[in-house]
């Protein structure tokens, strides 16, 4: 069974949409050694070639697609770090809304991420006042709603935070 001729992640940009890496996409794990000129200690074996697609295809169900840390300026989201398994997506691909103090919404284009196969992790990331960290998918709307809140205030705070989306 062949691979596939593009990055999972990215699709092929025509047909394809961005999806997390299969077994299939990697060329199977039925490879066997040939007898007659079986590989030298210097040669990856049958096995230890199927033993890595396995372990690329499982780690591959189970990373973030996307990891963003999101700072603010004057109470205004910004992106201070990226990282996105697609290739072609950047920072500027993601829309941040400033729904209200410590309530920020990130949102990406479905056509550039595969389907979330987790609920998504938030992490603040400076010592504020902000005591609570929530992180809400809206799959249907590829959306994550965050909220940092202090609770000795019952208010919402803007911290920096970063989010993990998988």
């Amino acid at each position: 069974m062949p691979a596939i001729s593009y990055a999972p992640f990215d699709g092929d940009g025509v047909s394809v949409d961005p999806h997390r890496p299969s077994l299939d996409n990697l060329g199977g794990n039925g490879k066997v050694d040939d007898q007659a000129y079986p590989p030298s200690s210097e040669e990856p074996s049958a096995d230890e070639w199927n033993r890595k697609a396995e372990l690329l295809a499982l780690l591959g169900g189970v990373m973030p697609v996307l990891k963003v840390t999101i700072g603010f300026a004057g109470g205004t989201p910004q992106v201070d770090h990226f990282w996105c398994a697609n290739s072609s997506v950047s920072s500027g691909d993601l829309t941040l809304t400033d729904n209200a103090a410590g309530d920020t919404t990130i949102q990406w284009p479905a056509s550039k991420l595969p389907p979330a196969a987790f609920d998504p992790d938030a992490t603040m990331n400076e010592n504020t006042n902000a005591t609570t960290i929530s992180a809400v998918l809206d799959e249907p709307t590829r959306t994550v709603r965050v909220r940092t809140i202090d609770e000795s205030a019952a208010v919402g705070v803007d911290t920096r935070f970063t989010l993990a989306v998988y």
